[in-house]
């Protein structure tokens, strides 16, 4: 028989503050990362431009299997950085390779 191949990426949260995101990093820390990347996207929804809480999405979303999410949120970072956040840009790439071989296209 043969077993998939489970791959794992840890991925470090940038611990923002403020508003849910302590919520949505006790989520996170309990594995709920669909959980915690809801927390993260409403708290950006108010701090757009917050890279570290944009990066928190991004990981949560990836840790939960929506990949689609997690590649927007590493591009955003990764154009508000100007490509210089490397762990965004490498995390946009890992995605990306993902969903080709899921068979997903690029949204």
């Amino acid at each position: 028989m043969i077993r998939p191949l489970e791959v794992r990426v840890e991925v470090p949260l940038r611990w923002t503050s403020g508003g849910d995101v302590a919520v949505g990093l006790d989520a996170a820390g309990q594995g709920a990362f669909a959980e915690a990347a809801e927390y993260f996207r409403a708290e950006a929804l108010k701090r757009e431009k917050n890279v570290n809480l944009l990066f928190d999405v991004a990981a949560a979303a990836e840790g939960a299997g929506d990949l689609k999410t997690a590649l927007e949120y590493y591009r955003k970072v990764a154009t508000l950085t100007k490509d210089k956040d490397a762990l965004a840009v490498e995390g946009a790439e890992r995605v990306q390779r993902v969903m080709r071989r899921l068979g997903n296209r690029r949204p």
